[in-house]
């Protein structure tokens, strides 16, 4: 059922013509004729006009809103919990110039589709998203809280590079095992997913990459060196296997007396080498 009714009032800060409506349980508030979304003058009182939103419109950066004021976003409906000024981030909480959600999405997934790059933000949290053709994704640390985390699909028929920024520490876990915050993307291989969560220790800020462990691993650029090949006596009873393993370096370090004696290096006990070691010598400088 729906309830209409149109009155003039004086508030304390703005002076407007406004309609009441009831739908669906909820009580909104439309400046002048019933709608769904409009863009009034009001002013203040110092006299001063300016333009607020009134009623349900789309979230967008560059809009004002007063308290109470409902938006759609994701396809969920939010009300501000006070006033919003222009430029400011989104927000979920409880109080401030932040929104509070008041239905569920209706959707289940989000997209990343071609157009501007899709930023993650709170609300997306405990999410499935999916990289479309010519989409592209960046994840900003400013913009998401302790805690946050989303599952990352990509379909969009290329391997695509995710952005991030404003982090303290960005890791690789599972898969390969790197520190990655010197770069400003990580590589979303076609069909591949991965989970992304973020968490706090003190004022450090982490984006963590939970790679999905196949069963199967791709190894590529395989090679092998046998340690009596250089100078170095200390080498002569090893060989070395180096090799990349979904992408990441790992050596093997062979005892040729004894074969349960076999030693492993990678960059987790290698942190300041970045690139698969090709040589003798770069193996075996290694630490096992």
């Amino acid at each position: 059922m729906i309830f209409t009714t149109s009155h003039s009032n004086s508030l304390s800060d703005y002076i407007i013509d406004y309609t009441i409506t009831v739908l669906c349980g909820l009580l909104l508030l439309f400046a002048g004729p019933t709608a769904m979304s409009q863009a009034i003058p009001a002013i203040d009182n110092k006299g001063t006009i300016h333009t607020i939103f009134n009623g349900m419109s789309d979230w967008a950066l560059e809009n004002s809103y007063v308290q109470g004021q409902y938006v759609v976003r994701d396809n969920a409906i939010y009300h501000a919990n006070a006033a919003i000024p222009v430029n400011t981030p989104f927000a979920v909480s409880s109080s401030g110039a932040t929104w509070t959600l008041i239905s569920a999405s209706m959707s289940s997934t989000l997209r990343a589709s071609v157009g501007p790059s899709f930023v993650l933000e709170n609300e997306h949290s405990n999410r499935k998203l999916y990289i479309e053709p010519n989409g592209s994704v960046t994840i900003d640390a400013n913009r998401l809280v302790d805690g946050f985390s989303l599952m990352l699909i990509n379909h969009s028929g290329e391997d695509s590079n995710i952005t991030f920024t404003n982090f303290t520490g960005v890791f690789n876990l599972n898969c390969a095992k790197s520190n990655i915050t010197t770069n400003a993307n990580f590589t979303l291989d076609y069909l591949e997913s991965v989970l992304v969560t973020v968490t706090i220790y003190d004022t450090d800020k982490h984006l963590n990459i939970h790679c999905m462990q196949l069963g199967f691993q791709q190894v590529a650029n395989e090679m092998m060196f046998d340690g009596t090949d250089d100078t170095d006596t200390a080498n002569d009873a090893y060989y070395y296997i180096s090799k990349l393993v979904n992408g990441a370096w790992k050596v093997t370090r062979l005892d040729k007396n004894d074969v349960n004696a076999d030693a492993v290096a990678d960059i987790s006990n290698n942190p300041s080498v970045t690139t698969q070691p090709t040589t003798l010598g770069a193996c075996s400088a290694l630490s096992f």
